[in-house]
């Protein structure tokens, strides 16, 4: 096991999330992110989101949102090494950081994927299906260029925004903390890589209108 850095933990005193750079820390490289980037130019689809949103949505906008999406079948094909990262080397590595034991999802497809939102694009508040979720930002974002992670934690005064560093990981309670990402104001876009844990002492499920919802019933996602 390797001797890990102090994780930086946002909040005091709570266990997630948890924050540290993949890139600063060695596991892994500049060179990821690009290929992270390129993948997504080639195997990200557009999706729309209205209509007949999942019980885990937590608004109704106004318009429909729009987004693109890459599912974890292209990702694994296109680049087996951040399968590796998701399903071996960062459950090992929270471990290390919070004594959590966290497994990866068994559901291919949608334990991890690759999020792209253009310029004046958001995504709506909700929870996940699964009860962690991991977070890797390909790209960087400052304030003024919108794109912040909003966690609403239960009993806090407003939400917690953390802004998007590439090659940050971020890990946080996504079942029982609602969340959304505000709109991007940048043409640079932002593009996340989401994955979905579980810990060990849980059953996994996955909802298939969740998939329908996000994938948008697309056979080629």
């Amino acid at each position: 096991m390797a001797d890990y850095p102090t994780a930086a933990r946002p909040i005091v005193g709570h266990p997630l999330p948890v924050r540290v750079n993949l890139v600063e820390i060695g596991l892994i490289s500049n060179q990821d992110l690009l290929d992270l980037t390129s993948c997504s130019r080639r195997m990200c689809r557009e999706v729309v989101l209205n209509a007949s949103p999942p019980d885990s949505t937590m608004e109704t906008p106004d318009s429909p949102l729009t987004y693109r999406i890459a599912s974890g079948d292209a990702i694994t094909e296109e680049i087996p090494r951040i399968y590796r990262l998701y399903a071996e080397e960062l459950p090992e590595l929270v471990k290390a950081y919070t004594g959590i034991s966290i497994v990866p999802s068994k559901f291919r497809r949608s334990a991890i994927t690759l999020n792209l939102l253009s310029q004046g694009e958001r995504y709506e508040m909700h929870v996940d299906s699964n009860s962690v979720t991991g977070l890797l930002y390909a790209n960087s974002l400052s304030k003024a260029d919108g794109g912040a992670l909003r966690l609403y934690y239960p009993g806090s005064e407003g939400p917690f925004d953390i802004q998007p560093v590439a090659g940050d990981f971020l890990l946080y309670d996504a079942r029982w903390v609602p969340h959304e990402v505000s709109t991007v104001l940048t043409s640079e876009g932002r593009l996340s890589l989401p994955m979905n844990y579980f810990l060990d002492t849980d059953i996994e499920s996955r909802p298939e209108h969740l998939d329908r919802y996000l994938f948008g019933g697309s056979s080629h996602l």
